[in-house]
C-alpha cells in the first residue's frame, strides 16, 4: 500500500513539475519575433551552464580557421544593430565582427573576392558561429540574390525593424552629429519635407519604409530569415535574445539573468561570467541613445510624431500583411 502511495505522490510530483515548466517557457512573449526558431531539445541552460560553454574553447585558440559568415545581420539602420552585435558577441559560440563589416554594399570590395572577405572575418571553432553585421545590407535591391548564390545554405540572416518614427529621429541626430553647422531642427525637417507625402525622396524618411526591401529578401531566404520588432530591444532584450539563440541553434546562456538596467540611461546592459570570480558587465557607448535614454538629446513634438505616424501607416499595414503580424508602430 505504501509502495502504491509513494507511486502516486510521485507521478503527481512529475506533473505538477511539467505543469510548472511549461506555464514558465509559455511566460515568454514570442509574438514580435518572426523566424524558424524552434526548440532545440537541451539547450535551455541556466547561469552555471557558462562555464561548460566557457571551457570549450580553453587551449583550441591555435585550432580556429576562417570561413564565411554562419549569420549575418542585415539591418536596419538606427535600429539597434550594434547592440544586438555587441551583446551577442558576449556568447562564448559567437564570433563577431567588430563593427560593420561594410563588404557587399561595397562595389569594389565585391572586386576583391570571397577569399578576401572570408579572410577579414573572425576565425572561430566547428562549435562556434560568425556573425557580420551591416545595417546597410538592407536597402540594396541586388544582394538578396547575390547572397542566396555566394553563401552557404546554412547561412541565416537577422533583421531587426523598429518604429519607423522613432527610426528616423534617431538617423537625425546621427546627421547632426556629423554636421554640427546644420542648425534645421527635426520638427522643421519633417515639416519641409512632408509637404509633398507621395513624393518623399530623402534617405532618413525612406528607410523607414520597409515593406518593399523586406519582401525581397523573405522571397529568396524565407525561414533562414529572423525578423525582429526592435522595439523589444528596449523593453524586454532577453525575450529578444534567448530567440535569437533558438534560432541560431546555440545553447541558450544570455537569459533574462544576464540583462541589468543601467540607472544612469535607462538602457540595459549585459552581465556575463568568465572563468575567474569576476562578471563583466557591458553596456553600450554613451554615445548610443541619443533618442531613447533617460539622457536622450533630442526629441520631436507631438504634432511632428502624428505628421510620420500618418506617413508612415499605410506602409506598415503592408509590411504587417506580410508578416502576418502587427508591430504596433
Amino acid at each position: 500500500m505504501r509502495s502504491n502511495a509513494a507511486i502516486k505522490v510521485l507521478g503527481l510530483i512529475v506533473v505538477l513539475a511539467t505543469g510548472f515548466i511549461f506555464i514558465f517557457r509559455q511566460s515568454f512573449d514570442y509574438r514580435e519575433v518572426i523566424g524558424d526558431t524552434q526548440d532545440v531539445p537541451g539547450l535551455w541552460n541556466s547561469y552555471n551552464g557558462w562555464e561548460e560553454a566557457l571551457k570549450r574553447a580553453i587551449g583550441k585558440e591555435n585550432e580556429r580557421v576562417r570561413r564565411l559568415p554562419d549569420v549575418i545581420g542585415i539591418g536596419v539602420m538606427k535600429c539597434g544593430t550594434a547592440a544586438l552585435s555587441e551583446f551577442l558577441s558576449y556568447h562564448p559560440y559567437i564570433r563577431a565582427y567588430p563593427g560593420e563589416a561594410q563588404f557587399f554594399n561595397k562595389r569594389y570590395n565585391r572586386v576583391k573576392g570571397l577569399q578576401y572577405y572570408r579572410e577579414s572575418l573572425p576565425a572561430a571553432l566547428p562549435h562556434e558561429l560568425i556573425y557580420e553585421r551591416t545595417p546597410g545590407y538592407f536597402e540594396y535591391a541586388d544582394l538578396p540574390g547575390y547572397l542566396r548564390m555566394i553563401l552557404p545554405k546554412s547561412t541565416k540572416l537577422i533583421l531587426l525593424l523598429c518604429d519607423p518614427v522613432q527610426r528616423a529621429l534617431s538617423h537625425y541626430a546621427l546627421k547632426i552629429k556629423n554636421n554640427p553647422e546644420d542648425r534645421e531642427t527635426f520638427d522643421d525637417f519633417v515639416q519641409r519635407h512632408l509637404l509633398r507625402p507621395e513624393s518623399v525622396t530623402n534617405d532618413i524618411l525612406r528607410r523607414g519604409i520597409y515593406h518593399r526591401n523586406f519582401k525581397r529578401w523573405k522571397d529568396k531566404f524565407g525561414k533562414r530569415l529572423l525578423v525582429i520588432n526592435a522595439e523589444r530591444l528596449l523593453s524586454a532584450p532577453s525575450v529578444v535574445f534567448e530567440t535569437v539563440q533558438r534560432f541560431l541553434r546555440i545553447t541558450v546562456l544570455l537569459t533574462g539573468e544576464n540583462f541589468v538596467k543601467n540607472t544612469t540611461s535607462g538602457m540595459y546592459c549585459v552581465k556575463v561570467p568568465t572563468m575567474t570570480s569576476r562578471d563583466i558587465t557591458h553596456c553600450m557607448d554613451g554615445r548610443k541613445g541619443r533618442t531613447r535614454s533617460k539622457t536622450a538629446t533630442y526629441s520631436m513634438t507631438n504634432r511632428t510624431a502624428a505628421l510620420l505616424r500618418s506617413y508612415y501607416l499605410p506602409y506598415n499595414r503592408k509590411l504587417y500583411e506580410m508578416i502576418g503580424q502587427d508591430f504596433g508602430w
